[in-house]
């Protein structure tokens, strides 16, 4: 990391401190340093300390508060102390420290993990030029043109066309961002592959902003979805100005069940409980912009029948039938989502497919 970007991450995290300092009340320092002695600070120490500064100076002392790392402050403001407009304040200064290093295209944490997990990864809005461009600097860099299939270039190129006013109701071009999370990376075989796959296309191909975020338990994995829900909402820098992100794709690569995807702590999160983060009425700024959902997890216990392809396939001496799930080939698309009544009149959903 470069010493500007450094310097700019250490004054935002100073604001954080000022701000913490401005807003909270004597009686409120008073209950904060009980609960910061529960941290590890000691008793004569916290008795001598006057400000709530002079607290969270110690506690960045004692490695209890870091540059981006903000989990022992969160849990005392919001569990113990019951604040949350403070608790919304380092959420917003965290997206602005977000918007530093992806501008600074390095690779730092910005949401703690858990103790031993490894480390999240922010990784840099790769070419930034037009998409088509950044498929031919892919290829190059990597020694051939052919590394992607030509049917796949022609439909990547056609994602950066000027939308006419023909296709006005299409989606607006621009950035997105993608956030990956992967869990059990030590024990589901292949996870790096799927990892190093998605980000070829996302990050290289498509110059997505995006975010890694490895082995997260329950608590962390909602900290996380509501600290890129607040990015999301805040937007991305573009010069001096902010513009809305043009799309969001959500990747998650875990062990699930038939209710929803498993954390390391073998908690269960459901769909619903993750798509809440995104939705329109929780961020405005993204009303009318694509969001998707990528996950790769099971969905139960049983296996999946298969039927045999027609051809045979040669492999290590041995002769391998290839088979094909008899769910293949299938899309459902319903009107609307589950539980939600549908409109049988002016219905645009009706509407959408006939003009396909």
């Amino acid at each position: 990391m470069d010493a500007t970007t450094k310097e700019k991450l250490k004054k935002l995290h100073r604001r954080i401190f000022d701000r913490l300092d401005r807003d909270m009340t004597p009686n409120e320092v008073a209950h904060f340093k009980s609960h910061a002695r529960a941290l590890g600070l000691r008793a004569g120490e916290l008795a001598r300390m006057d400000t709530l500064l002079q607290v969270l100076d110690a506690m960045e002392a004692a490695g209890k508060v870091r540059v981006g790392d903000y989990s022992d402050l969160k849990h005392i403001l919001a569990d113990e102390m019951e604040r949350p407009q403070l608790m919304q304040c380092i959420q917003e200064i965290e997206s602005e420290m977000l918007d530093v290093r992806l501008c600074a295209g390095n690779n730092e944490p910005w949401v703690p993990t858990a103790r031993g997990a490894k480390e999240s990864r922010v990784l840099p809005p790769a070419l930034q030029k037009s998409t088509a461009e950044g498929t031919a600097k892919y290829c190059e860099a990597l020694g051939t043109q052919d590394i992607i299939p030509a049917a796949l270039k022609q439909e990547i190129d056609t994602l950066c066309r000027t939308q006419t006013t023909q296709q006005a109701h299409c989606y607006n071009e621009g950035k997105g961002f993608f956030l990956l999370i992967n869990n059990f990376t030590q024990s589901r075989k292949g996870t790096q592959v799927d990892e190093d796959n998605l980000l070829r296309f996302f990050r290289d191909t498509l110059s997505y902003d995006c975010l890694i975020k490895s082995d997260l338990n329950h608590e962390e994995l909602h900290a996380v979805l509501a600290l890129v829900q607040n990015h999301l909402h805040s937007g991305t820098s573009l010069g001096k100005e902010r513009t809305s992100y043009a799309s969001f794709v959500l990747a998650v690569l875990s062990h699930g069940t038939e209710k929803g995807i498993k954390t390391i702590d073998e908690v269960v999160t459901t769909i619903d409980e993750i798509l809440s983060y995104f939705k329109a009425d929780s961020i405005r700024s993204m009303i009318g912009r694509p969001k998707i959902l990528i996950i790769q997890a099971c969905r139960g216990r049983e296996d999946q029948l298969g039927i045999e392809a027609d051809s045979e396939v040669q492999e290590d001496a041995e002769k391998v039938v290839p088979s094909t799930p008899v769910d293949a080939d299938t899309l459902i698309a319903y009107s609307t989502t589950q539980s939600m009544r549908r409109f049988t009149t002016r219905s645009q959903y009706k509407q959408h497919v006939s003009d396909f």
